[in-house]
């Protein structure tokens, strides 16, 4: 996002405090009292109930530097808040920022804090307790949050932390290369403010214990406990959410959330696209995320598919596009041009947006100096049904492959696809191919140690659209990730370009890559979903789904 030009202050919330009661001495007067004003004097209309909410997961910290979990990150960042905030809709805003400038070159950030900041035990919230998270984080040992982080100066070896706090409201970020995306990465909780004096007094127990942990946003934690965590308001928080509700009862890792959900005694659970059509009679209104992708991965370390020739026969072998046209795609599911979602987002846009039809790859320079000059168009990446270009592949191949199986967990509702898909293969290659489907665990497991030559995956994308990318590199996690040396060095590029175009071709390059290589075509595009009560309104969600947003909550019956 720009930076902000504007100095405006949010005003303060009011504290509310009870009328005072009137005591009377005798039972009759108080009981005449109450029948003439109609039971008007006779206390307070009595608070909505707290929302209730089902979230699968487990919290094992409340620590920001180190929380990990989808829970975890959830209810810290209903709970704190950064120099920059990410707001429901995808947007990137200031936080306990008042405003932010950036150096010509890029390699200077200076932010400065609102006036008035406190933590909620009412001590101040100063400059010096975001230098003090960073430095915290800089001796981390080198995990995924430490690596977002990289081109902060003193984030690699030997380096001093080119953070400072020239005064209470003033912070200053220094960088080795320019780095677009570190206002995003700051309202992340691996940034969210650590105070010093009050991190050393907890003696090594700060966020493991209700105890030991202080907050600067809309919440306070309550109670805590493995079951069952209770949100309440802070009154001290100033910023620009402030909750209108009287707090959140938040469930973890119940069974049946639907069933709980169902029956009342929840106001919000997640639900999946087979138990969606339970959901009927106005009994909730739904959020709904295009968040994910399926896509079809081709272990290029497996015998067999270790082969190009026989994934590129194996992907141009069916016409996809037909298959989502037929009706037989069930509802949430829809032909995918893309391997990445289009809650991805570049720059505050969707990259499955900016990079619509037309869109030119053009030509790349690398750090080596080397150039590509490729002008296929976005929509070209996709692999489709080429009988011709399948049976060319297919005859490089000195002998058919045996023992391919396709993987897929139980209880997917693309089993029928799967089916279909089998017989494309037989049809038009002569492959057999065996459909392996095996419980979530076994799933999950045999994806992670590359056992399988075939396997439908599905990926739920976050915001930011290089941790996605990053996903299929050489150092992510998916199962399959692209061996071209070019394909990370386009994921950095892109990341640290600050043009939205210039970034967006680099990003379809490295796509191109991962079709190049036919070891993920993408299917379809997934939705997953919150359910809501009637009566309850103003839940909010991160763009991906993942993580809920409780401070404009309300009951309304």
């Amino acid at each position: 996002p720009p930076p902000s030009t504007t100095n405006e202050k949010e005003p303060p919330m009011r504290n509310q405090t009870p009328k005072k009661r009137i005591l009377l001495r005798g039972a009759a007067a108080a009981l005449a009292l109450c029948m003439v004003l109609g039971f008007t004097a006779c206390g307070k209309k009595k608070a909505p109930a707290a929302l209730r909410v089902d979230l699968s997961g487990r919290v094992n910290t409340l620590d920001p530097q180190y929380c990990t979990t989808t829970p975890e990150r959830c209810l810290i960042k209903n709970c704190m808040e950064g120099l920059m905030r990410r707001m429901p809709d995808g947007t990137v805003t200031e936080g306990c920022a008042e405003r932010y400038d950036i150096s010509e070159n890029g390699l200077r950030y200076t932010f400065v804090l609102r006036e008035g900041l406190t933590w909620s035990d009412g001590e101040p919230l100063t400059a010096q307790d975001f230098v003090f998270a960073l430095r915290r984080m800089q001796g981390m040992p080198q995990t995924a949050a430490r690596e977002r982080f990289a081109a902060v100066l003193g984030f690699g070896e030997g380096e001093t932390l080119g953070v400072t706090a020239p005064d209470e409201r003033t912070i200053i970020i220094r960088l080795t290369k320019a780095d677009p995306l570190l206002p995003e990465k700051l309202a992340e909780p691996e940034a969210f403010p650590c105070r010093e004096d009050y991190y050393n007094g907890t003696h090594a127990r700060y966020g493991n214990t209700l105890e030991n942990m202080i907050y600067n946003g809309p919440y306070l934690i309550k109670s805590w406990e493995k079951s069952e965590i209770r949100l309440t308001p802070n009154s001290r928080y100033t910023g620009r959410t402030p909750a209108e509700n009287t707090g959140v009862v938040i469930t973890l890792g119940q069974d049946d959330a639907l069933g709980r959900f169902l029956a009342g005694k929840t106001d919000c659970c997640r639900v999946d696209p087979i138990t969606l059509g339970q959901l009927t009679g106005g009994k909730a209104s739904l959020l709904t995320f295009r968040n994910g992708t399926v896509s079809l991965l081709l272990n290029q370390n497996a015998k067999g598919t270790d082969q190009l020739a026989l994934r590129q026969a194996l992907c141009y072998s069916f016409e996809l596009q037909a298959f989502a046209q037929s009706g037989d795609l069930p509802d949430p599911y829809e032909y995918a041009r893309s391997i990445i979602p289009a809650a991805a987002k570049l720059f505050n846009a969707s990259y499955t947006d900016v990079t619509a039809r037309g869109f030119a790859l053009g030509t790349v320079t690398y750090p080596d100096g080397s150039s590509t000059s490729d002008f296929r168009r976005s929509d070209q990446l996709t692999v489709r049904y080429h009988a011709g270009a399948a049976a060319a592949a297919l005859h490089q191949l000195e002998k058919q492959p045996e023992g391919l199986t396709l993987l897929l967990p139980k209880g997917s509702p693309l089993e029928g696809f799967c089916g279909w898909l089998q017989k494309q293969w037989l049809d038009h290659l002569g492959l057999v191919v065996n459909l392996a489907i095996v419980d979530a665990d076994t799933y999950r497991t045999r994806l992670a140690k590359g056992d399988f030559t075939l396997a439908l995956y599905s990926y739920t994308a976050g915001d930011e659209l290089h941790t996605v990318f990053r996903h299929y590199g050489s150092a992510g996690s998916a199962p399959v990730r692209c061996s071209d040396p070019r394909y990370d060095q386009l994921v950095d590029m892109a990341s640290a370009s600050r043009n939205v175009t210039d970034a967006a071709r680099l990003y379809a390059n490295a796509e191109a890559l991962l079709a190049d290589q036919f070891i993920a075509m993408p299917l379809f595009y997934t939705e997953s979903y919150f359910a809501m009560a009637a009566g309850v309104t103003g839940i909010a969600a991160s763009a991906d789904g993942t993580e809920l947003f409780f401070a404009g909550a309300k009951r309304t019956a």
